[in-house]
């Protein structure tokens, strides 16, 4: 086994918050940070350095597929038998924020107090003005378009960059807001639409762009964080399968025993470790992390890892618009978003609230097949093969480019959007039997859609269908409770002040580990209605700081 100089910080991930924490510490002078990615760079940009071998590449083979299991490449398989989800996992440096589609919100304050407010579950122990200072420097730093004065928000002392063109489908389902009086505002995106750090926009006129928007244009760490962390000394190591977080004889974390690409074992020492490998990697690895000290996994003592599993449970409802035409040819073009029904209210018959989006057909392929049309916010990786919605799939021979046109051309969608509840059903368990091709144990998933839920989603779409009435509809086509979850993981080691409720404190730090800090979207107490992003860097950005400032308290 092969052993590494120590770092004063480890990263395990290098995805949103990996990739944030990263580009922060290395701002700090004298600080030796490296981090570890099981996946490799998509693209990576000309100014990264590459290692001599790296010519000599290959992809990282999956095992042949079996019932009930997802792999995908790059990654690890999990066990989704007892799951009616089936997440998409992004396995890549810049993680998911590679493959999403940058829609960017923040929590409101009432998220941060749900638990009071709906009388289940538990509030933050932080709230919405302990982040904004570090929404408020993110949002400068990556660039933000959109229309600024967002009434379901506190002002931002943020100036955005002038936002894309509201789709065609936006415009038309807007209407049906404004005569029911229900709040609608067009979506902030993180895609620049001017220049920005040096970085490429995407034009704001989309329906003259024909060439597509530069990569550079979005918020994806791999391009607007990695580069900068890794001229500044940060040591990124890609193909690198982390096995466990390994333990001293003082009971804090020292480092982690990961495979390399050749299958070797090696040893990454460290005086801190901050793991970021999101709501379903970050519990499988503290699970395998066992030793005499934690025999039920590192930072388990309150039995809570893994347990509480959210996401964004969502439905649709797809409507024809005989005398409008709705379809854009618009790359990047604006959504519209919805928080009239974020917020908790008596006599709905659920607890918390969702958002609303509004959705187009990305493609002519999903359109055929029968997918409903969708939004940006839930933009999937290329090797993604969702099941088409059976029995809309458009009839091929002479008949398929009238019925082609006509779906294309006339229909939109609305999209619910949950906020869903922390439930210790949902978890992250370690499978018996099934490992990745290292022989490091698979998570299995045990997921299901509550009452709470089910009333909520019920709910949702009847309001959806009010709105497509009074935007003017000549039917509704479809109204379905979808199967599949935007790629949000959340909740699995979750934040707050008691250690026998909560696995991390106010600052991320794990309650039985002083030098453990985690980073990604499993510290969150609640979901909230809206896209996590924003929120998981924000949180890494504050932890960084908090590491900088008190790195010997958690090492001494």
């Amino acid at each position: 086994m092969a052993a590494s100089e120590t770092a004063d910080v480890l990263i395990i991930g290098s995805g949103a918050a990996g990739g944030a924490c990263a580009w922060s510490l290395s701002r700090v002078p004298g600080i030796r940070v490296v981090c570890l990615e099981q996946g490799d760079w998509v693209d990576p940009p000309p100014s990264v350095p590459r290692p001599e071998a790296d010519g000599e590449r290959e992809r990282l083979v999956a095992p042949p597929p079996r019932a009930g299991v997802r792999h995908f490449a790059n990654g690890y398989p999990y066990d989704h038998s007892a799951s009616y989800w089936q997440p998409i996992l992004g396995n890549a440096v810049g993680g998911g924020t590679v493959h999403y589609g940058a829609v960017w919100a923040r929590l409101r304050p009432s998220d941060f107090v749900a638990g009071s407010l709906s009388g289940v579950g538990a509030d933050w122990p932080i709230r919405y003005w302990d982040l904004a200072p570090y929404y408020d420097f993110n949002d400068r730093m990556v660039g933000i378009s959109g229309v600024p004065g967002n009434p379901a928000y506190p002002p931002k002392p943020v100036d955005l960059q002038p936002p894309h063109r509201l789709t065609r489908a936006g415009e038309i389902l807007s209407r049906g807001f404004d005569r029911l009086g229900w709040h609608w505002w067009p979506a902030e995106r993180a895609v620049l639409t001017v220049p920005h750090g040096g970085r490429e926009p995407c034009p704001q006129d989309c329906e003259s762009c024909h060439q597509g928007c530069p990569r550079e244009a979005k918020n994806s760490t791999d391009v607007v964080h990695w580069p900068q962390a890794v001229r500044n000394g940060v040591v990124l190591r890609t193909r690198a399968r982390v096995r466990e977080i390994t333990v001293g004889g003082n009971g804090l974390a020292d480092g982690a025993l990961y495979h390399a690409a050749d299958g070797a074992v090696h040893r990454q020492k460290a005086r801190v470790v901050v793991l970021a490998c999101n709501g379903i990697g970050t519990p499988r690895l503290l699970l395998n992390s066992t030793s005499g000290r934690f025999p039920q996994g590192l930072a388990n003592g309150s039995g809570l890892v893994g347990r509480g599993l959210m996401g964004h449970p969502f439905a649709t409802v797809v409507a024809a618009f005989e005398d409008e035409d709705v379809s854009t040819r618009a790359r990047a073009g604006a959504f519209l978003t919805s928080d009239e029904f974020s917020d908790a209210a008596d006599g709905r018959g659920y607890a918390r609230g969702f958002s609303i989006l509004s959705g187009t057909y990305r493609g002519p392929i999903e359109a055929a097949l029968g997918g409903p049309p969708d939004s940006l916010a839930s933009a999937r990786p290329a090797e993604w093969r969702g099941a088409p919605v059976r029995g809309r799939a458009l009839p091929w021979g002479r008949v398929h480019h009238a019925a082609f046109q006509e779906r294309v051309r006339r229909t939109a969608g609305l999209m619910v959007f949950c906020d869903e509840l922390p439930d210790d059903h949902n978890r992250v368990e370690l499978d018996p039997a099934l490992t990745d091709e290292a022989g490091i144990p698979a998570p299995k998933l045990f997921y299901r859609r509550g009452d709470n839920t089910e009333r909520m989603l019920a709910y949702g779409m009847e309001r959806c269908q009010e709105v497509m009435e009074a935007a003017g509809t000549a039917r509704i086509v479809s109204a379905e409770k979808l199967q599949a979850a935007p790629g949000h993981y959340l909740g699995t080691a979750r934040m707050g002040a008691d250690p026998g409720r909560s696995v991390v404190d106010a600052w991320g730090r794990a309650h039985d580990v002083r030098n453990l800090f985690i980073i990604d979207g499993s510290v969150f107490t609640s979901a909230g209605s809206t896209v996590p992003t924003s929120t998981i860097q924000a949180l890494a950005l504050r932890t960084a700081d908090y590491v900088r400032d008190n790195a010997r308290e958690f090492t001494g």
